[in-house]
């Protein structure tokens, strides 16, 4: 009787060991095939209002095309020499009105 329920329980754990792996596999597939990403234009640090962007206050960051926000800026230089409108934390998308 011990020897069939030592069978059962390795046959169980086998099949799970398979179906892990096959599941990792296929994500790792499906991750691979996904795009890059695109650029957008964050801040670099927190932003007060009224302040002129610099160069080093803003940086490039990749993030899906499905995650962004309207209206958001892909290069450096499209954002450079303008005014911050409303405060912007570290990691905020830069937005300008």
């Amino acid at each position: 009787m011990n020897h069939k329920l030592f069978l059962l329980i390795g046959f169980v754990v086998l099949v799970g060991l398979f179906g892990s792996l096959g599941l990792y596999v296929s994500l790792c597939r499906n991750a691979v095939l996904t795009s890059p990403g695109v650029d957008v234009v964050i801040a670099a640090g927190d932003l007060d209002a009224g302040r002129t962007i610099e160069d080093e206050d803003v940086k490039i960051a990749k993030f899906q095309s499905t995650d962004l926000p309207p209206n958001c800026f892909r290069e450096k230089s499209m954002v450079i020499g303008r005014g911050v409108m409303v405060p912007m934390a570290k990691g905020d998308f830069v937005q300008l009105s």
